[in-house]
């Protein structure tokens, strides 16, 4: 009997369907499985092999499948410790979630089979638990990293949030993935906002910038593993050298500053462009 953790048929996610598993084994042979630990039994019909995140298994214990940030591993979401698990819309399980995890319910038909949700119903179950800017965020790092579809993201997320059908489509008009991180997307927005014209991903020299606004106010938005890379902030703080002695104003911002401290952010970048820093004087333009 081959081992379930590492055959070709096996779940991407660990986790098990009693079907799928009596697709390759008998049963006398899913009971050896489960009695030399190789499968656990979860809940009815649903099992665990090693290779089962803890995240998957508790999300299938509580009866449903991992979404919203939980699921959108391979791009960009805002850092939350919550496990968010999507359970079937007509459960009797009681609405309060347990501690650590964010219960979320789809429209009836939304299938609960899977393991983890698809993108669009991820992210249908985040219109409730981000800000617009989280969520354009969200969607410019998909769109970036070519995990979904532009053309028919939006009428894929209706299916699972029908109800959101206005909200959704005035967000997807601000959708840029041309932004490389979420902070980036959030600040960028920001700014749109309040009105500034904002060019992305700029080419100054041999340097490319995040943001530009006006003529030489360059904004750079740092992501929340990037204090910790000794190689990245060196290389950046020779870059913002090289810029300033260009004649351009360089203004870098922490993951944290974006996340939580928006406010104090954008009136630094008020105060820059009311003392024009984001245009050239004549004097600069010799200089340049």
């Amino acid at each position: 009997m081959s081992n379930p953790n590492f055959g070709p048929n096996g779940p991407v996610h660990g986790i098990w369907t009693t079907a799928e598993i009596l697709s390759i084994y008998t049963r006398t042979e899913l009971q050896r499985l489960l009695e030399t630990g190789q499968l656990r039994r979860l809940r009815r019909g649903r099992y665990a092999d090693q290779r089962a995140t803890p995240q998957a298994i508790r999300a299938v214990t509580l009866g449903g499948v991992l979404t919203c940030f939980s699921a959108l591993t391979e791009s960009w979401v805002p850092h939350r410790h919550q496990l968010h698990v999507r359970i079937p819309a007509n459960s009797n399980r009681a609405i309060t979630s347990p501690a650590g995890v964010v219960i979320h319910r789809a429209t009836r038909g939304i299938s609960t089979d899977a393991t983890v949700d698809s993108i669009p119903v991820s992210l249908a179950m985040a219109l409730q638990c981000t800000t617009d800017l989280e969520w354009i965020a969200m969607v410019d790092s998909i769109l970036h990293e070519r995990l979904a579809d532009r053309s028919s993201l939006a009428a894929d997320v209706l299916m699972a949030a029908p109800t959101w059908h206005r909200r959704v489509h005035d967000l997807m008009t601000k959708v840029d993935p041309r932004s490389e991180s979420g902070t980036e997307s959030i600040l960028r927005c920001a700014l749109r906002a309040e009105g500034y014209r904002v060019r992305i991903q700029v080419q100054i020299g041999q340097d490319r910038v995040d943001m530009l606004v006006g003529d030489r106010l360059v904004l750079e938005c740092d992501s929340l593993t990037h204090h910790w890379n000794s190689r990245a902030f060196e290389h950046d703080r020779r870059r913002d050298l090289r810029l300033k002695s260009a004649g351009y104003e360089v203004l870098r911002f922490t993951y944290n500053q974006l996340m939580y401290e928006l406010d104090e952010v954008l009136e630094m970048v008020r105060q820059m462009t009311r003392a024009r820093k984001h245009r050239w004087s004549h004097r600069d333009r010799r200089v340049a």
